[in-house]
């Protein structure tokens, strides 16, 4: 790091002063963002569980109106979004909501309702001409919950009993339940809990565990009984989910509310791996799928100088790429969650909060062939775009400034109204996209890095603008 900062104090003289004027692509990425249900209650009034989608690609949710007392079920096909309320009751004390769809694209739920002031109960539903419901256990303090189905549709659901981690599934015949926690452990669990099955139907959970002040990360699978692992127990960790590679190698996405930052953990021959440093300014969860090439992908929210960014982060091979989905000032977007369909088209759910209320979106960027002229020259690429006529790099100005910023504005006009008229403003462009990705990592990487570029960014804005906020006129 240190001789990158050295070597770059000539490139940033000239390179910075281009990577500030041109702060996104000619085009950047557009993303189709529709509005699910607009919940009148205070932020964070809706709790939403992972995306999922049925064998036309169309994305189902189930989630929770906290103002309302509603749990809703939710689907998309080509007429638009249809809402069904599937539980009412009159106060809500906890809990989580998870859902997974069968062959048939019916859905099974599982979620938590009150029983008593204290506690609460764990129900399954699933739907097939009309709803069932079980209730599957004991009250209890919590119920967070997770499910998947297997290869015979059979319900596996993973979740907390207040003291204790549960396993239970149905054998076609009736429920089977199991502790998936050492007695060691218990009173230690946390609020966070995920399942997914392998290609065997064995299950593989990742769970929160409290230890004093801070929590770890814990995996568990079944071979023979059951194992347990600690991932990670360095910070204050929590808001995991797990997800499977194609040889059924695990990774787990988790939040450290200590270093406020998103990371996550994969396992192979070698034991286990933790990716961090690439998501900073993180405020909550995130989530994380894999592509059909086992590509990881991420969603999560950054909120920097009382500004949220909606982030999508891929790894393209050689390093992160980040892309911002949604933004806006003291927006705070939760509850995230991301599935790809069999095109490798990736569909997001999220939160978007504000003091006053809270909006369940989604959104999708579709894969497509564009074409794009740069400096004479005619290229064809294949973007995660659905109008983008190039791939959207990281944007310097938006990450000091942001998204919609009178200085991005400035810089925005400088770049297409001036540079992309002659043939020295377009080689500027090139070596845009040459440096400006390097730059930018090295700012997320480096604090007092960082900085220095806004110090430079400072100046050119005085130079263009003069003393005071520039203006477009």
């Amino acid at each position: 790091m240190t001789d990158f900062k050295l070597s770059s104090k000539v490139l940033l003289s000239t390179i910075t002063y281009i990577f500030i004027l041109f702060d996104c692509p000619l085009a950047k990425a557009d993303w189709n963002i529709e509005t699910i249900y607009n919940s009148l209650g205070q932020e964070a009034s809706i709790f939403v569980g992972p995306i999922a989608l049925d064998s036309g690609d169309n994305p189902h949710i189930i989630f929770y109106d906290y103002e309302m007392s509603y749990l809703n079920y939710a689907y998309r096909d080509d007429t638009g979004w249809h809402i069904e309320m599937v539980a009412h009751y009159d106060e809500y004390k906890g809990g989580g909501v998870s859902i997974a769809l069968d062959s048939n694209d019916n859905p099974h739920i599982c979620y938590a309702r009150p029983s008593t002031w204290q506690f609460n109960k764990l129900y399954y539903t699933y739907y097939d001409t009309e709803w069932h419901t079980e209730e599957l256990d004991e009250p209890a303090a919590k119920y967070f919950c997770s499910i998947s189905l297997d290869s015979n549709d059979n319900p596996h659901l993973s979740y907390d009993a207040g003291n204790f981690y549960r396993y239970a599934y149905h054998d076609g015949t009736s429920w089977q339940k199991e502790y998936v926690t050492n007695m060691d452990e218990l009173g230690h669990m946390g609020y966070y809990i995920s399942i997914t099955l392998d290609s065997n139907d064995s299950p593989h959970i990742s769970y929160q565990y409290y230890e004093q002040s801070n929590s770890d990360i814990k995996y568990a699978h079944y071979n023979n009984g059951w194992q347990v692992e600690t991932v990670d127990n360095n910070g204050d960790l929590g808001r995991c989910s797990i997800t499977l590679d194609s040889n059924d190698n695990p990774y787990i996405s988790y939040f450290d509310s200590t270093a406020d930052e998103l990371k996550y953990a994969y396992h192979d021959s070698t034991g286990w791996h933790i990716v961090k440093g690439f998501f900073r300014f993180a405020d909550s969860e995130g989530f994380l799928a894999l592509d059909n090439n086992d590509s990881p992908h991420i969603i999560y929210n950054r909120y920097k100088d009382h500004y949220g960014y909606l982030t999508y982060a891929y790894y393209d091979g050689t390093s992160w790429q980040k892309k911002t989905v949604d933004s806006g000032e003291r927006r705070h977007f939760r509850r995230t969650s991301i599935a790809f369909d069999s095109n490798d088209n990736f569909h997001i759910i999220y939160v978007d909060s504000i003091s006053t209320s809270s909006l369940l979106k989604y959104a999708i960027l579709v894969k497509q062939t564009t074409t794009t002229s740069l400096n004479g020259s005619t290229t064809t690429i294949t973007v995660n775009s659905s109008t983008s006529s190039i791939s959207s790099m990281l944007c310097g100005a938006k990450e000091i400034y942001g998204e919609n910023s009178e200085e991005v504005e400035l810089m925005r006009y400088i770049r297409d109204n001036i540079l992309t008229q002659t043939p020295e403003g377009k080689e500027l462009i090139r070596l845009y996209y040459q440096w400006s990705p390097a730059i930018v990592k090295a700012m997320e990487e480096d604090g007092e890095f960082e900085e220095e570029v806004k110090e430079m960014i400072d100046g050119v804005l005085e130079l263009i603008g003069g003393k005071g906020r520039p203006t477009i006129k």
